[in-house]
């Protein structure tokens, strides 16, 4: 092999011409630590205007005079940083909601933060977009100069998604598409793109226009059906294995005890009664390749209105992007309930 050969080579090597090769060595990395260097020292700041403003170490953007979105401070001094800038241009008047599953030390910021955790690969729960929305609109009405600083780890997904939620709530925007256009305009890097994100806008735009609040129905769910099988597997086959939860708690899973490599429907029978937020997870399993992710359906039964719900591929988590080319472009998944 060629490991082997330089080996040898390294073997044969006289005393004196190791010296020299190792000098060579040396000076190739302190030539590449000093190219390093220099990039470093002559790298740009970033051209976000937040990332330095008005001597703030603090990325920050006003989404309008009220609201406003960061990435989470990673440490201590970041802490700090961003409460001296809150308390020199909104003193007395700010909240902070902080909506990732990560946390630091918040006593400094005294009853003036609140909690939502959202994972990052998900949703979180329909009513706390609800309490957030309504949170927010309570403490914006109370003062016109009162401000809320929304952050999750880069300020740019979860963020957004909650900022688009208070933005249709409060009827700044009609529609979601107009929250998410308003929230990418504002935001730099600022995405809201995930089928369960943009289906749960939707919710919340249904229910502001109706005037009504969402409530936790009970569904009997009989069947879950995928339209034909994914190719996760070696041979170009799945072997399915999803779990429900039920508003975050294990209810139901399942374990196929065949693989599937077809393009007719493949259907799985059950009987469950299922209320609130709902997310049904997919595996393949396989023994050579293990337990691979396959994809991901989030909704809620307030707004399940049919007996035969179907989820088109670009509609589910997972199965939107298709990067590897797994899922036919035709793929859904139907959901049966009652």
């Amino acid at each position: 092999t060629n490991k082997s050969k330089a080996m040898y080579k390294m073997s044969a090597l006289t005393e004196e011409e190791m010296r020299t090769w190792l000098t060579k060595i040396r000076e190739a990395m302190k030539a590449n630590t000093d190219i390093t260097a220099e990039i470093t020292r002559n790298k740009k700041p970033s051209e976000h205007p937040s990332w330095s403003h008005e001597g703030y170490r603090i990325d920050v953007s006003y989404i309008n005079d009220n609201i406003l979105v960061s990435s989470f401070p990673p440490t201590r001094s970041d802490v700090y940083e961003l409460k001296r800038f809150m308390d020199d241009k909104h003193k007395g008047s700010y909240k902070i909601v902080n909506v990732c599953e990560k946390h630091y030390d918040a006593a400094m910021f005294g009853e003036n933060i609140v909690s939502y955790p959202t994972p990052s690969n998900g949703i979180c729960r329909l009513a706390d977009l609800w309490s957030f929305c309504e949170y927010t609109e309570k403490w914006l009405k109370e003062d016109e100069t009162n401000v809320v600083l929304v952050h999750c780890q880069t300020g740019t997904v979860r963020s957004g998604l909650f900022v688009a939620s208070y933005l249709i709530h409060s009827r700044v925007c009609w529609t979601s598409e107009q929250a998410i256009k308003l929230f990418k305009t504002k935001r730099e890097n600022g995405t809201i793109s995930a089928p369960c994100h943009k289906r749960y806008l939707k919710y919340i735009e249904t229910s502001v226009l109706a005037g009504e609040h969402p409530e936790d129905i009970s569904l009997l769910f009989s069947c879950i059906t995928l339209s034909n099988s994914p190719a996760f597997n070696e041979d170009g086959s799945c072997k399915p294995y999803f779990v429900v939860f039920q508003n975050g708690e294990e209810v139901y899973e399942f374990e196929s005890t065949e693989s599937y490599k077809t393009e007719e429907p493949i259907s799985f029978p059950m009987s469950l009664q299922i209320s609130g937020d709902i997310k049904i997870q997919f595996y393949s399993v396989s023994d050579i390749l293990g337990t691979q992710d396959m994809f991901t359906i989030h909704f809620h039964t307030f707004y399940i209105n049919s007996s035969n719900v179907r989820f088109s591929r670009e509609m589910i988590d997972g199965a939107h992007l298709n990067t590897f080319k797994q899922f036919t472009d035709s793929f859904s998944v139907s959901l049966e309930v009652k």
